[in-house]
Protein backbone atom coordinates (compact mmCIF):
# COMPACT_ATOMS: atom_id res chain seq x y z
CA UNK A 1 0.00 0.00 0.00
CA UNK A 2 1.39 3.52 -0.69
CA UNK A 3 -0.16 6.97 0.24
CA UNK A 4 -0.72 10.11 -1.46
CA UNK A 5 -1.14 13.03 0.43
CA UNK A 6 -2.99 16.22 -0.71
CA UNK A 7 -3.09 19.31 1.14
CA UNK A 8 -6.41 21.90 1.97
CA UNK A 9 -6.39 24.99 0.28
CA UNK A 10 -8.21 28.71 1.48
CA UNK A 11 -11.44 29.82 -0.02
CA UNK A 12 -11.13 32.61 -2.61
CA UNK A 13 -12.22 35.16 -0.14
CA UNK A 14 -9.28 34.89 1.65
CA UNK A 15 -7.07 37.76 -0.29
CA UNK A 16 -5.20 40.66 1.45
CA UNK A 17 -7.87 43.66 2.47
CA UNK A 18 -6.49 46.67 1.65
CA UNK A 19 -9.24 49.59 1.58
CA UNK A 20 -8.98 51.34 4.44
CA UNK A 21 -12.94 51.97 4.22
CA UNK A 22 -13.36 48.13 4.40
CA UNK A 23 -10.77 47.62 7.34
CA UNK A 24 -12.34 50.12 9.56
CA UNK A 25 -15.76 49.33 8.95
CA UNK A 26 -14.83 45.19 10.34
CA UNK A 27 -13.01 46.90 13.25
CA UNK A 28 -15.89 49.38 14.06
CA UNK A 29 -18.50 46.51 13.79
CA UNK A 30 -16.83 43.85 16.13
CA UNK A 31 -16.29 46.54 18.34
CA UNK A 32 -12.27 47.00 18.05
CA UNK A 33 -10.65 50.34 18.69
CA UNK A 34 -7.41 50.01 17.83
CA UNK A 35 -4.32 47.91 16.83
CA UNK A 36 -4.94 43.94 17.62
CA UNK A 37 -3.36 40.63 17.99
CA UNK A 38 -6.25 38.20 16.63
CA UNK A 39 -7.03 34.40 16.84
CA UNK A 40 -9.55 32.78 14.89
CA UNK A 41 -10.71 29.23 16.58
CA UNK A 42 -12.69 26.78 18.50
CA UNK A 43 -12.35 28.88 21.82
CA UNK A 44 -13.27 26.27 24.27
CA UNK A 45 -10.64 23.74 22.93
CA UNK A 46 -7.86 23.16 24.87
CA UNK A 47 -5.78 21.96 22.64
CA UNK A 48 -5.67 25.13 20.78
CA UNK A 49 -3.82 26.97 23.79
CA UNK A 50 -5.55 30.17 23.89
CA UNK A 51 -4.44 30.59 27.46
CA UNK A 52 -1.14 30.22 26.89
CA UNK A 53 -1.83 33.49 24.41
CA UNK A 54 -3.95 35.24 27.05
CA UNK A 55 -0.91 34.62 29.57
CA UNK A 56 1.50 35.97 26.92
CA UNK A 57 -0.34 38.95 26.35
CA UNK A 58 -1.40 39.77 30.11
CA UNK A 59 2.31 39.62 30.70
CA UNK A 60 3.51 42.33 27.57
CA UNK A 61 0.53 44.59 28.84
CA UNK A 62 1.29 44.81 32.38
CA UNK A 63 4.61 45.48 31.36
CA UNK A 64 3.72 47.66 29.00
CA UNK A 65 5.69 46.44 26.57
CA UNK A 66 2.43 46.41 23.90
CA UNK A 67 -0.35 48.79 23.43
CA UNK A 68 -2.80 46.54 21.30
CA UNK A 69 -5.96 44.79 21.76
CA UNK A 70 -6.24 40.98 22.06
CA UNK A 71 -9.66 39.90 19.60
CA UNK A 72 -10.35 36.11 20.44
CA UNK A 73 -12.82 34.95 17.81
CA UNK A 74 -14.74 31.69 17.14
CA UNK A 75 -17.36 29.42 18.81
CA UNK A 76 -17.53 29.98 22.41
CA UNK A 77 -18.53 26.44 24.44
CA UNK A 78 -18.41 25.32 28.31
CA UNK A 79 -14.40 25.97 28.23
CA UNK A 80 -14.77 29.30 27.20
CA UNK A 81 -15.83 30.22 30.69
CA UNK A 82 -12.33 29.85 32.17
CA UNK A 83 -10.96 32.55 29.66
CA UNK A 84 -13.66 35.02 30.29
CA UNK A 85 -13.06 34.52 34.38
CA UNK A 86 -9.37 35.09 33.38
CA UNK A 87 -9.85 38.26 31.65
CA UNK A 88 -12.52 39.42 34.17
CA UNK A 89 -9.37 39.23 36.53
CA UNK A 90 -7.24 40.53 34.29
CA UNK A 91 -8.33 43.92 34.44
CA UNK A 92 -7.79 44.36 31.14
CA UNK A 93 -11.61 43.45 30.21
CA UNK A 94 -11.67 46.39 27.66
CA UNK A 95 -9.13 45.31 25.79
CA UNK A 96 -9.50 41.69 25.04
CA UNK A 97 -12.63 41.07 22.91
CA UNK A 98 -14.69 37.97 22.84
CA UNK A 99 -16.34 38.47 19.48
CA UNK A 100 -17.65 34.95 19.21
CA UNK A 101 -18.07 33.15 15.05
CA UNK A 102 -17.10 36.46 13.43
CA UNK A 103 -19.44 36.13 9.64
CA UNK A 104 -17.28 34.30 6.70
CA UNK A 105 -17.41 37.99 4.86
CA UNK A 106 -15.78 39.69 7.88
CA UNK A 107 -12.61 37.30 8.36
CA UNK A 108 -10.74 38.93 5.51
CA UNK A 109 -10.63 42.44 6.36
CA UNK A 110 -9.87 41.41 9.94
CA UNK A 111 -7.43 38.86 9.24
CA UNK A 112 -5.69 41.61 6.57
CA UNK A 113 -5.88 43.67 9.36
CA UNK A 114 -4.02 42.07 12.29
CA UNK A 115 -0.78 43.22 13.32
CA UNK A 116 -0.08 39.37 13.99
CA UNK A 117 -2.48 36.33 13.66
CA UNK A 118 -2.08 33.97 16.24
CA UNK A 119 -2.60 30.06 16.05
CA UNK A 120 -0.48 27.49 18.39
CA UNK A 121 -2.58 24.40 19.08
CA UNK A 122 -0.48 21.00 20.46
CA UNK A 123 -2.35 19.22 17.38
CA UNK A 124 -3.28 20.35 14.27
CA UNK A 125 -4.72 18.13 11.51
CA UNK A 126 -3.82 20.81 8.30
CA UNK A 127 -3.63 24.27 9.67
CA UNK A 128 -6.25 25.72 7.38
CA UNK A 129 -6.39 28.95 9.75
CA UNK A 130 -3.36 29.36 9.28
CA UNK A 131 -3.20 29.29 5.72
CA UNK A 132 -6.35 31.85 5.32
CA UNK A 133 -4.58 34.41 7.45
CA UNK A 134 -1.09 33.80 5.71
CA UNK A 135 -3.58 34.68 2.34
CA UNK A 136 -4.50 37.29 3.53
CA UNK A 137 -0.83 38.44 4.37
CA UNK A 138 -0.88 38.90 8.40
CA UNK A 139 2.31 37.87 10.03
CA UNK A 140 2.26 34.70 11.79
CA UNK A 141 3.26 33.08 14.67
CA UNK A 142 2.17 29.39 15.18
CA UNK A 143 3.20 26.10 17.24
CA UNK A 144 6.08 24.46 15.27
CA UNK A 145 4.20 20.82 15.59
CA UNK A 146 2.63 18.57 13.33
CA UNK A 147 1.29 19.85 9.84
CA UNK A 148 1.54 23.33 10.65
CA UNK A 149 5.33 24.00 9.50
CA UNK A 150 4.70 22.24 6.35
CA UNK A 151 1.43 24.81 5.60
CA UNK A 152 3.35 27.88 7.38
CA UNK A 153 7.16 27.13 5.35
CA UNK A 154 9.59 30.51 6.23
CA UNK A 155 6.37 32.52 6.46
CA UNK A 156 5.72 32.18 10.14
CA UNK A 157 7.25 32.71 13.75
CA UNK A 158 7.08 28.92 15.47
CA UNK A 159 6.64 28.74 19.04
CA UNK A 160 6.31 25.41 21.31
CA UNK A 161 2.75 25.03 21.84
CA UNK A 162 2.11 25.73 25.51
CA UNK A 163 4.88 28.03 25.81
CA UNK A 164 4.31 31.38 27.45
CA UNK A 165 7.59 32.34 27.70
CA UNK A 166 8.14 31.53 23.60
CA UNK A 167 4.70 33.13 22.84
CA UNK A 168 5.85 36.06 24.66
CA UNK A 169 9.07 36.80 23.17
CA UNK A 170 6.90 35.67 19.80
CA UNK A 171 4.61 38.47 19.97
CA UNK A 172 7.04 41.30 21.20
CA UNK A 173 9.03 40.29 18.43
CA UNK A 174 6.23 40.63 15.61
CA UNK A 175 4.93 43.39 16.99
CA UNK A 176 7.88 45.60 17.81
CA UNK A 177 9.16 45.44 14.55
CA UNK A 178 7.52 47.02 11.90
CA UNK A 179 10.53 45.86 8.70
CA UNK A 180 9.75 42.46 9.74
CA UNK A 181 6.11 42.87 9.79
CA UNK A 182 6.10 43.90 6.18
CA UNK A 183 8.52 40.97 5.06
CA UNK A 184 6.58 38.68 7.12
CA UNK A 185 3.47 39.89 4.75
CA UNK A 186 5.47 39.54 1.66
CA UNK A 187 6.66 36.10 2.71
CA UNK A 188 2.95 35.29 3.56
CA UNK A 189 1.78 35.40 0.22
CA UNK A 190 4.38 33.53 -0.96
CA UNK A 191 3.80 30.94 0.74
CA UNK A 192 -0.24 30.74 0.52
CA UNK A 193 0.17 30.70 -3.09
CA UNK A 194 1.62 27.24 -3.29
CA UNK A 195 -1.73 26.36 -2.34
CA UNK A 196 -4.93 26.04 -4.58
CA UNK A 197 -7.67 23.73 -5.07
CA UNK A 198 -6.59 23.18 -8.78
CA UNK A 199 -3.71 21.90 -7.43
CA UNK A 200 -5.27 19.65 -4.66
CA UNK A 201 -7.65 18.33 -7.69
CA UNK A 202 -5.23 18.06 -9.98
CA UNK A 203 -2.94 15.81 -7.29
CA UNK A 204 -5.85 13.58 -6.07
CA UNK A 205 -6.50 13.28 -10.22
CA UNK A 206 -3.56 11.87 -10.53
CA UNK A 207 -3.54 9.72 -7.36
CA UNK A 208 -6.51 8.25 -8.72
CA UNK A 209 -5.16 7.53 -11.89
CA UNK A 210 -2.14 5.67 -10.59
CA UNK A 211 -4.06 3.71 -8.69
CA UNK A 212 -6.27 2.70 -11.58
CA UNK A 213 -3.06 1.94 -13.84
CA UNK A 214 -1.96 -0.47 -11.30
CA UNK A 215 -4.79 -2.20 -10.79
CA UNK A 216 -5.04 -3.07 -14.89
CA UNK A 217 -1.36 -4.53 -14.72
Amino acid sequence: QSVTVTSEAAHERFSPVTNLSALAQTKSKLGIGRDYILFVGRTEDPRKNIHTLLDAYIRLRRANRITEQLIIAGRHGPGTRSLQDKILASEMQNDILLPGVVDDDDLPALMSGAQVFVYAPSFEGFGLPVLEALSCGAPVITANVTSLPEVAGQAAVYVAPGSVDEMEAALYLVLSQPELRRQMHRIALQQAAKFSWERTAAATLAALEQVAANRLC
